[in-house]
């Protein structure tokens, strides 16, 4: 969302991502105090050994339009304190030896399971949006008779690499977290 408005918001655009803001916040606090059942109270607020201003991951969003709710670090939204680039308390985010030193080893193989299957959901889209791509290729911009049509072609063609950029960011950041978390070869 924030990557589609640019550097000029009108004040509408602003109030939409304020209150998108809250309502991501209030998901995060939310989150925070069932992690808290189970997390002893030292790791409830530490801060995270990976957090850097890199992409972290949300909980699912209600509406597909949230879905690209990333902030864009160069934006005029960009403030001390966004929701989007808060570390959520995940054995990840913690450390994996300070996890397995207080005995929370079950949490790690739980978080490295979905680390896999997150990943294989990125490839599976990345294959998808590839073909798609092929399709659009071969039926579009190599059978067009007119420029109009062949322009129609490669405006769909960089629609799709939109979607295989976000699907390879999905995969890299699902990737690196299961590098994190000592995940077996087979699975990386």
């Amino acid at each position: 969302m924030i990557r589609k408005i640019g550097r000029n918001p009108s004040t509408a655009e602003k109030v939409d991502i304020a209150q998108r803001r809250e309502r991501l916040q209030a998901r995060i606090d939310a989150y925070d105090r069932q992690a808290a059942e189970f997390w002893a109270p030292e790791y409830v607020d530490i801060p995270s050994e990976g957090s850097n201003d890199r992409e972290q991951d949300v909980l699912p969003s209600d509406s597909e339009d949230e879905e690209e709710d990333y902030v864009f670090l160069s934006s005029p939204f960009k403030d001390s304190h966004c929701p989007e680039t808060v570390a959520l308390l995940l054995p990840s985010s913690i450390g994996v030896q300070a996890c397995r030193e207080a005995g929370y080893s079950t949490f790690v193989r739980q978080e490295r399971t979905l680390r896999v299957g997150q990943a294989n959901d990125a490839l599976q889209g990345l294959r998808l949006a590839l073909s798609r791509k092929a399709v659009i290729f071969r039926e579009g911009v190599r059978t067009a008779k007119s420029k109009t049509r062949k322009l129609r072609s490669w405006d769909q063609i960089l629609m799709v690499d939109v979607n295989v950029q976000h699907h390879a960011r999905m995969y890299m950041h699902a990737r690196s977290t299961m590098i994190q978390l000592g995940a077996a070869l087979e699975d990386l």
